[in-house]
């Protein structure tokens, strides 16, 4: 099959294996003809996603107002970042003695740099009170929520990547202390990233990448929760897929909220709520595949 063709040259046996075990992940890559390939978790792998640094850039974003899904803009619309848009699908599920399930009502944070490697509402970029590519979703009754935000540039010191975090509250009110706190990182395949910043714009205009997953200290490093002892970034890298002029990406993030809870942080937390299941664990669907190419339709409203 031309789908598993294209897995054997972009990833050994052993990345493969990995990969699953963050959950249904479907294995596409630049110039894949179509998305669907499932790949179950091996039993020596650890079946929860690792926790990974929060890094200094989390300003707790946590208010109503960014409760939402298209992060392209400030809240109040203004400052529209351009960049390659990347529609961004994501399934949280909580493990417990081995059976994997949805989780409902659950706060997704995610927070990236812009197209010219710049965050948003930080004094030393010059963006203070800017709130681009911020914001949250709560996971519905199969643990799923969807961003679109945009494909990441770099900085120094650092891969491309996009921070994610997790939070659970009691009865899902956030203005209780969180039960459950949870921060990991997700990344591109160099490939990819090196296509995007060479060919689109305005990525293009900026030279001189100095790091790249395979020298970033997160991507080689250890889970924070001990779940992985090196090369932790193997199991949080996302598999983009073109879809006329727009990315595509999907991620199944498994957590054990028993590693996670925060019984001591201060009432309203940073801003999430609780937990719940995808139907049928790593039974169920992976997130719709993609059209391939760049010559697709754009998604519609986009």
């Amino acid at each position: 099959m031309a789908d598993n063709e294209t897995l054997e040259r972009r990833t050994t046996r052993r990345d493969v294996l990995l990969l699953g075990a963050s959950g249904l992940v479907t294995l596409v890559g630049f110039g894949c003809r179509r998305a669907g390939a499932v790949v179950a978790a091996h039993p020596s792998v650890p079946l929860s996603t690792p926790a990974l640094e929060e890094g200094p850039f989390w300003v707790g974003e946590t208010g109503a107002a960014f409760h939402r899904s298209d992060l392209r803009a400030n809240l109040d619309g203004t400052n529209v970042q351009s960049g390659l848009p990347l529609h961004l699908e994501m399934t949280v599920s909580h493990v417990r003695h081995g059976v994997v399930t949805p989780l409902p009502n659950a706060f997704v944070y995610l927070w990236s740099v812009n197209a010219l490697g710049v965050y948003s509402d930080e004094a030393q970029e010059r963006t203070a009170r800017e709130t681009y590519l911020r914001g949250y979703q709560v996971t519905d009754a199969r643990g799923r929520v969807r961003f679109l935000t945009l494909y990441p540039g770099w900085y120094g010191g650092r891969t491309v990547h996009i921070h994610a975090r997790v939070r659970t509250y009691p009865q899902n009110d956030p203005a209780r202390q969180p039960s459950s706190d949870f921060e990991t990182q997700l990344f591109f395949d160099d490939a990819v990233t090196d296509h995007v910043l060479r060919t689109v714009s305005p990525y293009n205009q900026r030279r001189g990448r100095d790091t790249t997953n395979r020298t970033d200290h997160v991507y080689i490093g250890a889970a924070l929760d001990g779940t992985r002892a090196r090369d932790s970034g193997a199991l949080t890298t996302l598999h983009v897929a073109e879809d006329g002029g727009h990315a595509r990406a999907s991620f199944h993030m498994v957590l054990d909220l028993s590693k996670h809870a925060r019984p001591g942080m201060p009432p309203g937390g940073f801003g999430g709520p609780p937990p719940g299941p995808p139907p049928g664990g790593f039974g169920g669907p992976p997130p719709g595949p993609p059209p391939d190419g760049f010559g697709g339709p754009p998604p519609p409203g986009d």
